[in-house]
């Protein structure tokens, strides 16, 4: 029986590096000796075809350890590994010696920021570009959200986990690990500060983009707990507008660890985030040369609660009004100001926000007050397969074009207008609150359009909120 040509998870640099020889000199036999790599500048050599079967098509992405805080020194340098978080900053592009010429040998430095091989000086070489992206976990995730199974027990793959960490585990006596030795073709760094190599690869791309990526311990980098360390990703082959500020996404990728950079950075800033028990907290995000985030740079669809109930009578700072001002501007106009010092700049954003109060708020304005008559309910403990089908459910709904029919909204727009002759106080902006609540109700029974039944239901729903409000 054949092995699998490459260890695509223990040595995915291998198989990025052979590829690409085998394609440079199958290019300079066609050339006829002239430059076989310059075709080879943003754009694929067929290394993203081997690891998009292997991922994609043969299940390997179920073998790919998820990186996190917890496993940060476990996983052994240049292997594969999966990293979820947000864009929290772009830092522009950079450009990098992508090939050169080592003898008669073509080598390529792509996906990495360090090679095996000593580039001579002079030789011939090509500069190559990448994006740069500062990465965070993402910013105030629910645990039910995460996948009940994220990757595979490091503790079983001893081709993942670090020489020190399968030394110790053998003097610790744990006889669940089958040592194996090292893939033949493995390489080991000359780099004494060696970083993460992330090589990402979309499903849905046809010219799948890499990238690296290195790890940076911060002390809660977000002011969200859980949120301990980021990552620098670098992104090849990619168009300008492909990723964007608080994107959410999954990189795949080589990781190098460097102990440096897990030691805790006593010149951090370490500011607290409880944004409840003090209103002067830091809202906007801030850039001089880096983007200092804020509490309001969050990832799309993210639902905020605000308890005014635990303030404390007092009077605002001035601090605390411009924060103020900013919740204020999110929930109507759903904008965040960037703070980039000379200038401000506000940025859209999809942020829901929940302000839990005694009374109607005074602090911030509100499209709707419902009062809160809580009821027992028995406790639910679901299981994974039930959150699995949660996760499934919110984002189908949330993905569904809707398109309704002409006749349905002239029956409802004839409604309208007969609600606001039986009363006066209706205005356009609640009206079209319920045709918004309409159509969320149809997204939420999966379907695509409107219905009289979806129209009636919100209306009941306003009744009954009114009633309560008496």
């Amino acid at each position: 029986m054949v092995g699998p040509q490459y260890d695509l998870v223990g040595n995915p640099l291998g198989a990025v590096r052979t590829t690409f020889e085998k394609a440079a000199a199958a290019a300079a036999a066609e050339s006829g000796g002239r430059d076989p790599v310059a075709a080879f500048r943003s754009k694929d050599w067929g290394a993203s075809e081997v690891f998009r079967s292997f991922l994609f098509d043969q299940g390997g992405i179920d073998k790919v350890p998820l990186l996190d805080a917890s496993n940060l020194g476990l996983i052994k340098p240049n292997t594969l590994v999966r990293f979820r978080g947000m864009v929290q900053d772009m830092l522009g592009n950079e450009f990098y010696a992508g090939a050169f010429k080592d003898g008669s040998t073509w080598r390529t430095n792509k996906f990495t920021d360090f090679s095996p091989f000593t580039m001579p000086h002079p030789c011939d070489s090509h500069l190559w570009e990448r994006h740069l992206f500062h990465c965070v976990p993402v910013p105030g995730q629910n645990s039910w959200t995460l996948e009940s199974t994220p990757g595979p027990d490091l503790r079983q793959m001893s081709n993942c986990m670090s020489p020190e960490q399968r030394e110790k585990r053998k003097r610790d006596g744990d006889d669940d690990i089958m040592d194996v030795s090292e893939n033949g073709n493995g390489e080991s760094s000359s780099s004494k500060k060696p970083k993460e190599d992330a090589v990402q690869i979309s499903s849905n791309s046809a010219e799948m983009p890499a990238t690296e990526a290195v790890p940076e311990m911060n002390g809660n980098d977000h002011h969200i707990p859980g949120s301990s360390f980021s990552c620098l990703v670098k992104i090849y082959d990619m168009p300008e507008s492909q990723v964007k500020l608080n994107d959410v996404g999954e990189f795949i990728g080589v990781y190098t660890f460097d102990p440096e950079l897990a030691a805790p950075n006593d010149n951090s800033d370490d500011v607290m985030f409880d944004l409840i028990e003090d209103v002067t907290a830091q809202l906007p995000p801030s850039k001089v040369c880096l983007l200092v985030t804020g509490v309001l740079q969050l990832p799309q669809g993210t639902h905020l609660t605000f308890d005014e109930t635990i303030m404390q009578s007092g009077s605002l700072t001035s601090k605390g009004v411009e924060n103020t001002m900013l919740l204020k501007n999110l929930m109507e106009s759903l904008m965040v100001e960037y703070d980039f010092e000379y200038y401000k700049l506000e940025m859209a954003t999809d942020v829901q926000m929940l302000t839990l109060s005694e009374g109607k708020s005074n602090i911030l304005p509100s499209d709707l007050v419902v009062p809160f008559r809580p009821s027992t309910v028995p406790a639910v403990t679901a299981t994974p397969e039930e959150l699995e089908s949660w996760r499934w459910y919110l984002a189908t709904v949330r993905s569904l074009p809707q398109s309704n029919e002409p006749a349905i909204l002239q029956t409802i727009q004839d409604e309208m207008v007969n609600a606001m002759r039986e009363d006066r106080s209706l205005g356009c902006s609640e009206l079209s609150r319920w045709l918004t609540m309409a159509q969320i109700t149809a997204s939420s029974f999966g379907e695509k359009s409107l219905s009289m039944e979806h129209w009636q239901t919100v209306k009941e729903l306003e009744r009954l909120r009114k009633q309560r409000m008496q």
